[in-house]
């Protein structure tokens, strides 16, 4: 019998230069290989998920969207990361429906990513834009459709309803989410080998609701590379600036009849950066100058300075479980140098910075 091939795989070129995601089909049983590990597809519903229009669209909308346009980052597809959290639930035992959320969980995000948090001016609440609009963004796709054959409803994967602790959990517990963006992510920003992914894969257990390592030393590594990106991807001032251009270019795009709410939430980041790059307003060509020129266009200010806005970033640092003698512990309890770095940068993101445009 013939397989069903998915092959999700990581290259190195030039350290790493590019990820590259492969895929052919043939029958109904899939193989899927990740830089976690492979394993076999056999649920029809999950393969049907995977090639349909709506999945199939996250292979152009980018991680770190906007910044992967103007080639300030590397980066990886909104399909390898779902991919890559599907993978991780089904490696560690979540069932069907849980399955089906990690697979779906981003498939509602706009263009850009989470520019969308800053166009629709959401960047300070708890969830992101794309989790708010999620149930909405998936009725209007052929997702119901394909889930209903299975017997399945939209509102029961819904990945925020609080069913499914191994794909979510709040800040500073680890999650399968939080997991893959930071294992791929400190992969892609050579904080990480894959030496270091399998070491991690290895000791890192999910039971009762918790995930935990069994290793403090690998336990810290993991973590730390949760706080480097967070203070050098997620949190940086950088980023913050390039993502209130983009948004703004954004909203002036919809003003002026260039794109539409539509576009926002179903199009792709080439399609919509094209638009912009090509628009002849003068305003969205001034803000494509600056993000193309970023670091040129604006500096930190104190307080006491004329600013032009105020940002306060979202720590995203992890203070996992570890398994000891004693039971479930904290990192920070167990490594008071971990603990001076992740409370310095929590209370510096905490306090914010004032930046000004040039």
């Amino acid at each position: 019998m013939h397989k069903r091939r998915l092959v999700y795989q990581f290259k190195k070129q030039n350290l790493i230069s590019f990820l590259i995601f492969f895929i052919s089909f043939f029958t109904n049983t899939g193989e899927i290989s990740t830089v976690y590990g492979s394993c076999f597809i056999e649920e029809p519903v999950l393969v049907e998920l995977i090639e349909c229009p709506a999945m199939q669209r996250l292979k152009d909308i980018h991680q770190y969207g906007i910044s992967y346009c103007i080639g300030a980052y590397k980066s990886y597809s909104r399909f390898e990361h779902s991919l890559g959290v599907f993978y991780l639930v089904k490696k560690f035992g979540g069932t069907l429906q849980e399955q089906i959320a990690a697979l779906l969980h981003d498939v509602s995000h706009t263009v850009f990513s989470h520019v969308g948090d800053h166009v629709f001016k959401h960047y300070c609440h708890k969830n992101s834009y794309q989790d708010n609009v999620h149930c909405w963004l998936i009725n209007q796709t052929e997702i119901p459709a394909i889930l209903s054959k299975y017997g399945i409803s939209v509102e029961a994967i819904d990945h925020k309803k609080g069913n499914f602790s191994m794909l979510e959990q709040d800040i500073p517990d680890l999650c399968a989410d939080r997991l893959e963006y930071i294992l791929f992510g400190g992969l892609i920003e050579d904080q990480l080998t894959q030496e270091d992914i399998n070491e991690i894969i290895a000791a890192i257990k999910f039971e009762n609701g918790f995930w935990f390592f069994s290793d403090v030393n690998v336990a810290r590594k993991c973590a730390k590379t949760s706080l480097y990106l967070t203070e050098h991807t997620f949190g940086s001032a950088w980023n913050f600036a390039v993502y209130e251009w983009a948004a703004k270019a954004v909203r002036r795009a919809v003003k002026i009849g260039l794109i539409t709410l539509n576009d926002i939430h179903f199009s792709v980041d080439s399609l919509v950066w094209h638009l912009l790059q090509k628009s002849d307003d003068p305003k969205i060509q001034l803000l494509v100058e600056n993000l193309c020129n970023s670091h040129e266009h604006y500096c930190q200010v104190t307080a006491d300075q004329k600013y032009d806005l105020f940002i306060e970033p979202k720590f995203r640092g992890i203070d996992p479980l570890v398994k000891t003698d004693k039971g479930l512990e904290r990192l920070t309890s167990l490594d008071p140098s971990y603990t001076a770095v992740y409370q310095a940068l929590q209370q510096r993101l905490k306090a914010g910075c004032y930046l000004r445009f040039k």
